[in-house]
């Protein structure tokens, strides 16, 4: 939280009662000894003796004598502390108190570390969802033809698991036509047009081809947006019969009187 509402929580925990760690698993930031620990600029806060063990809630509750507070560093603000009690009235040396801001900062860089990891997969887990909610089949793949990711869509169309899809070579993958082709049909021009029927995923397909590359300029691969454009060549083929049939003479023209199209009847006009 933030503002009045800001809390403390412990993450981990040894050598506290069962009962204190339920009671104070969420610490409020404006107690006292909180709001010291937050707004000092030492990386620690020593509570030795009878000084300063008011505010503490362990220090009665748990019977410490002394506490030391070590915080953990984060880019912009602490991510935490680690706190270590004693029992007995002690004075922490300067040794220990070197070695627990050491660890504190190893751990710290963990915790960050950590973070940048989850930040990354959640972003990796969206565009993966994003990836294969799209509808038109999506097919990536190196420059030798060996294929890196296809979405559910490209998975539907051949009848195979993107894990039996990964690593094969497209030409292992889609079926051949009676045009030749060698390593991909739509990086060579053979399919995706939207003139003929794909022989590899069925339907009129086209295809729009993006090369991907290295921070180095270096190509890494192909993406290839595989649209299926069935529904309007249909259209086409239905006008255009439509329109062969009619007796009267029928063309389209542009704005400046170019022929765009015409049929039979109105060729036999002219």
């Amino acid at each position: 939280g933030s503002g009045d509402r800001a809390e403390l929580i412990i993450r981990a925990a040894i050598g506290y009662s069962d009962a204190y760690l339920l009671e104070q698993e969420n610490i409020s930031a404006q107690l006292p000894w909180v709001r010291k620990a937050l707004e000092q600029e030492h990386a620690f806060t020593a509570f030795e003796g009878e000084q300063g063990l008011e505010d503490p809630p362990a220090a009665h509750r748990e019977k410490l004598s002394a506490a030391l507070l070590v915080r953990l560093p984060g880019p912009n603000t602490p991510l935490g502390w680690i706190v270590v009690g004693s029992r007995e009235k002690r004075k922490f040396h300067p040794e220990e108190i070197t070695f627990l801001r050491n660890v504190a900062n190893l751990l710290g860089l963990t915790v960050q570390s950590l973070r940048l990891f989850e930040q990354v997969a959640t972003v990796q887990r969206q565009w993966a969802n994003t990836f294969d909610s799209i509808d038109d089949p999506i097919l990536v793949h190196d420059p030798e033809g060996k294929i890196i990711r296809v979405n559910h869509a490209f998975e539907g169309r051949t009848g195979l698991a993107l894990e039996r899809l990964e690593g094969q070579a497209v030409a292992d993958v889609l079926k051949r036509g009676a045009a030749p082709w060698s390593s991909c049909p739509y990086c060579e021009g053979v399919a995706g047009k939207g003139n003929d029927i794909d022989d590899g995923l069925g339907g009129f397909i086209l295809a729009s081809n993006s090369q991907f590359h290295d921070a180095d300029g270096r190509p890494l691969g192909i993406i290839h947006v595989l649209q299926d454009v069935t529904e309007r060549r249909r259209a086409e083929q239905r006008y255009q019969i439509l329109i062969e049939n009619i007796r009267e003479g029928v063309f389209m023209a542009t704005p400046d009187n170019r022929f765009l199209d015409f049929n039979q009847a109105f060729l036999n006009m002219l």
